[in-house]
């Protein structure tokens, strides 16, 4: 194989093979026509006809660009002939040393990945057979199915806990969800081709599922099962999460999906409903120039208050209590989507939302029983895995940040709490039976899970530090060493790994804390790779929150993690 800079020459095997050349006398040349050739800095470099940075193996240029940096021998000069490509690469950290990527270790990555990613769908298909066929829209379910409900799927967990396995099935027989369904499909068909007539479709179905839902709470009619509701509100969370209309009406969603636990936990707890008189609501919602949206979900929300005002929830006894797989999912999904939306709602609505210190002591009892004997326990939690832990954890944070990085001293005391916790969590590991037993693919699923707690436990770190002394440098070694702790973790999970669904909140700490250069390229990277892959519109608002932090001003200087607790800089984030 020819390299750089042999493209005229031959290459002999034995020394007595090399003819004999007579010298021939030298010729000088007009001044003019001698040209000193750029004999310094990577190919990659000369090829692009920028200035190298000269630092090997891989310059700052390439790692920043993503390109593999190759060095000459010598003063090897670069090839007249076009044979020299520019090829992408994906640079890691390990051990502290820059490397590429193996290229085919990561076809073989993503090869596993789209293989779970089918598996998803299988299980998403069998869950519509539960659907009435007269139910169906072949093109709306099948977006449903194989995009949006795939989309949403993060863990390798129990085959009844999936999101796909428990969704789907509440909407035999419910008109109202089988809209919402058909919403969410457009949704995922808008963002995968761009196509307004999609976004349109999209809002038709979402327009006409909740002016029927309007009538039936606003009757006393709920579903037969409560859990549906609080369904209902996550969907609709969930789809802005494709076709994003602001960050007031997300915010509105997560209240209406807030008043929907309450109405589950009061009717899970035996509480009395009086539908015909309710209670005297107190926290009227009301928002001038709101949109047709936003004004349906401030109903939605208003008469949900209407049944779930002033009755009291009963707090966390210590006593487990045995929920459906259904419940459990659900439950889990909400968990997860509150904690995040508390770090980047609406500050207007703060006062309307549910501290996370109340949500969580009312739901801890239906959380933490393992509904099934699985291989690991983690894979009793389908939304967050390993993470479970945590995620009360992010929302405590994520609420104390709301008070624009400065907190009282009480509250320190209790962000400390928290920052030790999460100092001393520790990666689980797989039991022995797992490791004898399981395949290597269902090995790396589950071992991603861990990888993923350990990217959050280093996330609220960095966020619970900087809520804890505002006004420190982020290039401090307390801070950076847990940004690069986080980096050595998402370096074990595959770049396409459907555990990157529940991790934007971490990539967003943990990239804009970032100081490194390759780091950040890394971080860029995976942002771009995973776009290919899934169609949240989330992955597409990282990037413009990097550059916010990374950018420097006039005197050179970066907002980085300053951007985390900037209600503009959020306003545009979707989690």
């Amino acid at each position: 194989m020819r390299g750089p800079g042999f493209g005229k020459f031959k290459l002999f095997e034995k020394e007595n093979q090399i003819p004999k050349v007579k010298k021939k006398k030298s010729v000088s040349r007009p001044k003019e026509q001698h040209r000193k050739r750029n004999r310094s800095g990577c190919f990659t470099c000369r090829k692009r006809k920028i200035k190298c940075s000269g630092l090997r193996p891989y310059c700052e240029n390439c790692i920043k660009s993503s390109y593999l940096c190759l060095w000459p021998t010598g003063e090897e000069s670069l090839s007249h002939q076009n044979d020299f490509i520019i090829r992408k690469c994906q640079y890691i950290n390990k051990n502290g040393k820059i490397t590429v990527h193996n290229h085919f270790h990561e076809i073989f990555e993503s090869r596993e990945d789209e293989l779970f990613r089918k598996v998803l769908v299988e299980i998403n298909l069998s869950a519509l057979d539960t659907v009435s066929p007269k139910e169906r829209n072949s093109l709306l379910d099948s977006a449903f199915i194989k995009g949006f409900m795939t989309d949403i799927s993060p863990q390798l967990a129990h085959i009844n806990l999936q999101p796909g396995a428990v969704f789907i099935p509440l909407g035999k027989g419910n008109e109202i969800l089988q809209e919402l369904f058909h919403s969410c499909g457009a949704s995922f068909l808008y963002r995968k081709t761009q196509n307004e007539k999609m976004r349109s479709l999209s809002q038709a179905k979402f327009d006409n599922s909740m002016e029927a839902l309007l009538q039936r709470v606003s009757l006393g009619s709920f579903f037969q099962n409560e859990i549906g509701m609080l369904a209902h509100c996550l969907l609709t969370y969930l789809k802005l999460k494709f076709v994003y209309e602001g960050q007031r009406i997300h915010t509105l969603s997560m209240l209406a999906a807030i008043e929907s636990m309450k109405f589950w936990v009061i009717q899970k707890q035996g509480g009395e409903m009086n539908f015909e008189n309710g209670s005297i609501v107190t926290d009227i919602l009301r928002i001038e120039h709101a949109t047709l949206t936003e004004t349906m979900l401030i109903n939605l929300i208003n008469q949900l208050k209407f049944y779930t005002s002033n009755r009291l929830l009963c707090l966390d006894d210590g006593d487990p209590v045995i929920v459906s797989p259904t419940e459990r999912t659900i439950l889990e999904s909400f968990v997860y989507n509150y904690a995040n939306s508390i770090f980047r709602c609406d500050r207007n609505l703060k006062a309307y939302m549910t501290s996370p210190f109340i949500i969580f002591d009312s739901l801890r009892p239906y959380l933490t029983n393992p509904i099934y004997q699985c291989a690991v326990p983690w894979m009793n939690h389908p939304i967050v895995g390993a993470a479970f832990p945590l995620i009360e954890l992010q929302a405590k944070l994520c609420w104390f940040g709301l008070t624009d990085g400065r907190v009282s001293d009480e509250d320190k005391a209790v962000i400390l709490q928290i920052r030790n916790t999460v100092d001393s969590f520790e990666r689980p590991s797989l039991p022995v039976g797992v490791l004898e037993q399981e395949p290597p693919n269902i090995q790396s699923k589950l071992l991603e899970s861990t990888y993923g707690a350990v990217i959050l436990a280093k996330a609220l770190y960095v966020y619970a530090t900087k809520l804890l002394y505002p006004d420190i440098p982020m290039e401090v070694e307390l801070v950076q060493s847990s940004v690069k702790d986080a980096y050595e973790a998402f370096y074990q999970i595959s770049p396409q790994s459907q555990i990157h669904v529940v991790l934007l909140f971490s990539m967003a700490v943990i990239g804009c804390s970032t100081v490194n250069t390759s780091q950040k390229a890394y971080m860029l990277h995976k942002v771009e790779t995973l776009k290919e892959v899934f169609k949240v519109y989330s992955l597409t608002t990282l990037a413009p929150l990097f550059d916010a932090a990374w950018k420097a001003n006039g005197y050179g200087l970066n907002r980085g993690w300053d951007v985390l607790f900037d209600p503009e800089c959020l306003n545009s984030v979707v989690f």
